[in-house]
């Protein structure tokens, strides 16, 4: 009998999914577009990672933020957080590729 509690971690993934409305759906879907679409584990946790972080910034699933409102956080993203290039890219197509699923 093992004593040890499990630990809770509180990823950016879980907050969006407990803290944006709409997120856990729409997440849902996504995860089974790239479920079937067979693509890598790296690919499906740095896009979730994204499309979480851009869920809980404007407080509501990524698909239904605007297109000038992406590209306001993408460029505040590249000049004022100093994010890296692979992490803008992600912030790029995952939100795309969700949309596809909408």
């Amino acid at each position: 009998m093992n004593a040890t509690p499990t630990k809770q971690y509180n990823t950016v993934l879980s907050q969006a999914k407990k803290g944006v409305p709409g997120f856990a759906l729409a997440y849902g879907k996504f995860i089974e577009k790239v479920t079937i679409g067979q693509n890598s584990k790296s690919l499906i946790v740095n896009y979730s990672r994204s499309l979480a972080y851009i869920a809980l910034h404007f407080s509501r699933p990524p698909h239904q933020v605007s297109v000038e409102e992406i590209n306001a956080y993408l460029y505040s993203m590249m000049v004022h957080e100093k994010c890296s290039l692979t992490y803008f890219k992600h912030a790029v197509f995952a939100p795309a590729l969700l949309v596809q699923v909408i």
